[in-house]
């Protein structure tokens, strides 16, 4: 990606942003899995991307399932979170001055 002219991922940019099942209440029923199963039937995948040219730098990435600024391995929305995607972040810096300018 980077040869493309984007900027270059933190590692932990392949990191789920998603963790939801359809539950037996929902329609589809067919698409139900029982919650014990719900980590390994479910779409737990990366789907949401900052995109950003390769003139910055990326730090600190971070991800947040629960509205406080922290992310818990379990499944969402929640009735405390509602969607169904993690919220992202990330700190962007000029790449082409040092920290210490900024």
């Amino acid at each position: 990606v980077a040869s493309l002219g984007y900027g270059v991922a933190p590692a932990k940019a392949t990191q789920p942003t998603t963790y939801n099942a359809r539950t037996y209440l929902q329609t589809q029923l067919a698409k139900a899995v029982p919650r014990a199963e719900a980590a390994k039937l479910g779409d737990r995948n990366p789907k949401d991307y900052v995109v950003f040219s390769d003139n910055w730098k990326a730090a600190d990435l971070g991800r947040d399932n629960t509205g406080d600024r922290r992310f818990v391995d379990t499944v969402f929305p929640t009735t405390v979170f509602p969607s169904d995607h993690a919220v992202l972040s990330m700190v962007l810096s000029d790449s082409n001055c040092d920290s210490d300018e900024l």
